[in-house]
């Protein structure tokens, strides 16, 4: 869902009328030049209430500071819509702040592409043998789409956002991996709380493949839903992708990728996150093309 059509001043009366005693999740990123940021703070509702038109969050919840006094992009769902709108965040001596303006926007829905299915195999040595683990894409993990949070199913939604809270947390203390600019975590927190695990019958007796939910030219990052696989941290694995462009048009590239992060599901799934290297000159710039729309600026 995209930026749609400003609410009405009605609609917006009613949502002063109901925000107080909705307790719902919050996201909020940075917004620069006009363009969101790709990282948002996810902040659950137990964290944050809604008071005289002001969205207030404690001090004790962390991940905010950085965004003091700037603009911020805020999303929340409420009765099956969505709602967006832009504020400032400011901070007094017991809780941080941002209002709600005058005007406010829903989400609209966008249409998923039909770009990016990929047919990959992941290969590594052994004792000695080679060991080949097919991979495949989703159906509605759109590898050729900078993920966003609302592509998270609501009713997952704030489970994902917790889930990205301790990431982050762990991350900052050290007991995590690097996570860059995060955007790859949505996935991740989404991956994990999909009903995909509630599968029964034939998926349960095979073998499944492991899963891509996300690349670009730095990062991969692996789903395998019923642990079957067993990556190891800061081993090194071969790739040999197979991208569907267009109809009938494919792109094969080869890479190495080395685990940097486990993320662990409470239905025995886990996430890997791996760093790219070996990349060739115009497999970059067909990746960051394809899934940010430009070459992108390096980090």
């Amino acid at each position: 869902m995209d930026k749609g059509e400003k609410i009405s001043s009605v609609a917006r009366d009613i949502l002063i009328e109901k925000l107080p005693s909705a307790r719902i999740p919050v996201t909020v990123s940075l917004e620069n030049d006009g363009e969101k940021l790709k990282f948002p703070v996810a902040i659950p509702s137990d964290k944050i209430r809604f008071d005289h038109g002001f969205f207030i969050v404690g001090l004790d919840f962390s991940g905010l500071e950085g965004f003091l006094g700037k603009n911020v992009h805020v999303q929340f769902y409420m009765s099956g819509l969505g709602y967006t709108f832009s504020a400032v965040l400011k901070k007094t001596d017991r809780f941080y702040a941002f209002m709600l303006p005058d005007e406010v926007n829903y989400l609209k829905d966008t249409e998923d592409s039909d770009r990016g299915q990929v047919l990959a195999k992941l290969c590594y040595k052994a004792k000695n043998k080679d060991i080949v683990i097919n991979v495949r894409t989703l159906q509605n993990y759109n590898i050729f789409a900078s993920p966003k949070w609302t592509d998270v199913p609501e009713m997952y939604r704030e489970k994902a956002q917790k889930l990205l809270s301790a990431f982050v947390e762990d991350s900052r203390s050290g007991m995590g991996g690097k996570i860059g600019n995060g955007l790859h975590l949505i996935r991740v927190a989404r991956y994990l709380c999909d009903d995909f695990f509630e599968d029964s019958g034939s998926s349960k007796v095979k073998i499944l493949p492991l899963d891509m939910i996300f690349i670009d030219d730095k990062r991969l990052v692996l789903g395998d839903r019923d642990s079957s696989y067993n990556l190891v941290l800061e081993d090194d694995y071969d790739i040999i992708a197979e991208f569907s462009v267009k109809p009938f048009l494919r792109r094969k590239i080869a890479f190495t990728c080395t685990v940097e992060d486990r993320y662990m599901g409470a239905k025995n799934s886990t996430c890997y996150s791996c760093k790219i290297r070996g990349l060739k000159e115009e497999d970059v710039r067909f990746l960051n093309e394809s899934v940010y729309g430009k070459v992108r600026v390096e980090r």
